[in-house]
């Protein structure tokens, strides 16, 4: 039976690879809105260079250009290359100015990011309700709206420009979600082989100073106990790019047909989870100076252990994460 069911998502994650695929080429095509010029600033530097609005910015400062983001690096700098397409032909040229002067360009806006192609055993999306508004079942993971957002992405979808693009602008900090560290059950976790190449994507971003904030999304019997404090061990001997670690209950509705069977975290659970994550922060917090392991408020409430003093979370890095978010709510109580 297990042969079986494993058959089964191996041929439905094919399909899903196909779909993603498709989308992909749909995704570049349609994302050509965001290298296209909307307005150019009057008396600004790129209209005494004639730049237009409708141009189509093909690469700046030696890259090729995506987005907006591209804009914001590169024109601080005192010199500017830049090619774009104008009525299809490709001019390309070097703009002069001040450093840290705008060019005045404004880009238009592209509403498509890019999409998961994971299918993870807990995938919320997946266990929604029918009937609700669309954007509700859009399966993101981008880079670019973890940077801009703060969202958590996975990293399972970069390619080898995406990684170089992530360095070389220096897209930090960025909320990645890691689940476990043992390839082979983040394979079964995600059901997408490249998700097991996290660590190595982590490294490479370490060793280009990109700070990360992490999660792990723990599930009763998968990858806590052992295998969760091994992850949480990992991810410290990466500190201080990886600033954070967050270890956060699964999240299940009724709505599961046909998904992996998972159980709700149990309090016994929740609370050796604290203790061990407790235990493991203190020790980072006695060796840096700044706490590093969390759990989520929720971990707390389901063990019914007391929530830490406003003090412990730091920074509050990891407050939209459901990190720190009660301890936070009474201390901006005492001040209305």
């Amino acid at each position: 039976m297990k042969g079986i069911l494993y058959r089964r998502e191996s041929a439905f994650y094919a399909i899903y690879l196909t779909f993603y695929k498709l989308f992909t080429i749909i995704y570049f095509v349609m994302d050509k809105q965001a290298r296209i010029v909307k307005k150019v600033a009057r008396g600004s530097v790129a209209k005494a260079a004639g730049i237009k609005a409708g141009d189509e910015i093909l690469s700046l400062g030696g890259y090729p250009f995506v987005d907006d983001a591209d804009l914001a690096f590169y024109e601080g700098d005192a010199q500017v290359d830049i090619t774009f397409l104008r009525d299809g032909k490709e001019y390309s040229l070097t703009i002069e100015k001040e450093e840290d002067e705008p060019l005045g360009i404004e880009m238009n806006q592209s509403d498509y990011i890019i999409p998961c192609k994971n299918d993870c055993m807990f995938c919320f999306v997946r266990q929604l309700p029918k009937g609700m508004r669309k954007t509700l079942y859009v399966k993101d993971d981008d880079y670019r709206m973890s940077f801009a957002m703060g969202s958590y992405v996975t990293l399972s979808n970069l390619t080898r420009e995406d990684l170089d693009r992530i360095k070389r602008l220096s897209l930090s900090p960025l909320y990645i979600s890691v689940h476990c560290f043992t390839p082979e059950l983040k394979r079964k976790i995600c059901k997408n082989p490249q998700s097991a190449k996290l660590f190595d994507y982590l490294h490479e971003l370490a060793a280009a100073h990109i700070t990360m904030h992490t999660q792990i999304v723990m599930m009763e019997g998968i990858n806590d106990g052992e295998e969760l404090m091994k992850t949480i061990t990992e991810l410290a001997k990466l500190y201080p790019y990886v600033k954070t670690v967050a270890v956060v209950p699964v999240g299940l509705t009724k709505h599961r047909e046909g998904l992996t069977p998972l159980s709700p975290i149990s309090p016994e659970n929740a609370r050796r989870t604290i203790k061990a994550v407790e235990e493991f922060n203190a020790k980072m917090l006695e060796r840096y100076k700044e706490p590093f392991a969390f759990c989520s408020d929720e971990m707390y409430l389901i063990g019914d252990v007391p929530l830490p003093p406003y003090e412990s979370y730091g920074a509050f890095e990891q407050i939209e994460n459901g990190v720190g978010l009660v301890a936070d709510f009474f201390d901006c109580a005492q001040f209305a």
